[in-house]
């Protein structure tokens, strides 16, 4: 699995890009798998609210993730709460995207959530 982030690489820039964003992508791929990878927490919406708080500037990318997997579904039933809905709010989170480089390592890297 991290290979194949490395790989997807052109250069050494979107190489450290994808270095200094392994929890992002880990995100990702527990997204498209449906199973918590290497989290340490029990339940989705606690991921999310880490994921969310970590990578503010990536709420974009991350709503793209959780409308194009199983994700978007499992947190209806899970949040029952509005956990995420009122982090969204407190965080302040826009959907403005990321670098264009980002965006395109996780296009190569994950095409069935990024270009559908």
């Amino acid at each position: 699995m991290l290979l194949s982030y490395y790989t997807a690489c052109d250069t050494n820039e979107e190489m450290e890009m994808v270095r200094g964003n392994l929890s992002f992508f880990l995100f990702v791929e527990s997204a498209n798998r449906m199973e918590l990878i290497a989290t340490g927490v029990k339940s989705w919406v606690a991921y999310l609210v880490n994921i969310m708080s970590r990578y503010k500037e990536y709420w974009g990318l991350i709503k793209e993730v959780i409308e194009k997997t199983e994700l978007g579904e499992t947190l209806r039933k899970t949040d029952k709460k509005g956990t995420i809905n009122r982090k969204v709010l407190e965080f302040n989170l826009q959907s403005e995207s990321s670098s264009i480089e980002f965006f395109s390592i996780l296009m190569k890297t994950y095409p069935e959530i990024f270009l559908k």
